[in-house]
């Protein structure tokens, strides 16, 4: 219940802080209150028998950076599915069906990648394969940050491919980290903390990229004193800051690499249950 709670107010503050202003006193109120309930949690589930989340699991060399990353890579995907729809459909032209087709690419991408990245995980190892995706994933949004109308087909097939290509190549290697991190007993609970570490990085992109996206469109609305706030002229600059700003947070991920060794620690843990 507390970290439903917890969770949830964090969120609701995301997505309404730009709207109230960050410095309002409902804001503060909120999101004090959202740290309290989350800090209770903790509290909470270092003291019980069967805890929802076993916290010390975060002590283990790289799970919690490893869950990070895996919450940012999703978070930053997520623009693509948030703000794609509009730009195929109201801003290129294409129709609903051709523009969910179009759209799929990045998930399709994402599944093929993925089989070849289980393939590939003892060539290369996790640490490149985690790299890797990330770098792919977010030049691929710095490069859909800039499609517009004029954009050939090609090139936003491309682009698109290039982000599944990145999401599908990080989650293999990913996953196997930390379900090898941790011994076999508690396999389950890793397969469910992964999950749930996703889930909670889409719903957390969905938060900040609608509230960065509304916040940026209003504003450019008022100042070009244009009031359709989904003319091209408001639209497409708005939908490159942001989708950009997914990019740069994917980047962010391949920069929290450093200095891990993802490889080795799998492989000593590994080891030892054996």
């Amino acid at each position: 219940m507390t970290f439903a709670v917890g969770l949830g107010l964090t969120l609701f503050v995301a997505s309404r802080g730009l709207t109230w202003g960050w410095m309002t006193s409902r804001t503060l109120v909120l999101g004090f209150s959202a740290a309290v309930v989350l800090v209770l949690f903790c509290f909470v589930e270092n003291r019980a028998t069967l805890p929802l989340i076993d916290l010390s699991l975060f002590r283990r060399p790289g799970f919690g950076r490893a869950n990070l990353l895996n919450a940012l890579a999703n978070a930053s995907m997520f623009s693509i599915f948030f703000l794609g729809p509009y730009l195929l459909v109201d801003i290129r032209g294409h129709g609903p069906i051709s523009g969910g087709l179009i759209l799929g690419i990045a998930p399709t991408s994402t599944a093929l990648s993925a089989w070849a990245a289980g393939r590939m995980i003892e060539r290369f190892g996790l640490l490149r394969l985690t790299r890797f995706g990330l770098a792919c994933q977010g030049l691929g949004l710095l490069l859909f940050s800039r499609t517009d109308a004029d954009s050939s087909l090609v090139s936003l097939v491309v682009v698109l491919a290039l982000v599944g290509v990145g999401l599908g190549s990080f989650q293999v290697p990913n996953m196997s980290f930390v379900m090898a991190s941790i011994s076999r007993s508690q396999q389950g609970v890793a397969g469910g903390m992964t999950q749930m570490v996703r889930a909670a990085g889409l719903v957390g992109g969905l938060a900040v990229w609608n509230t960065a996206f509304v916040g940026f469109r209003d504003r450019r609305s008022t100042n070009l004193n244009i009031e359709d706030v989904a003319s091209p002229e408001v639209f497409v600059p708005t939908f490159a800051e942001v989708v950009g700003m997914s990019g740069l947070l994917a980047l962010f991920g391949l920069l929290l690499t450093v200095g891990v060794s993802f490889d080795n620690q799998a492989t000593s843990e590994l080891r030892d249950e054996k």
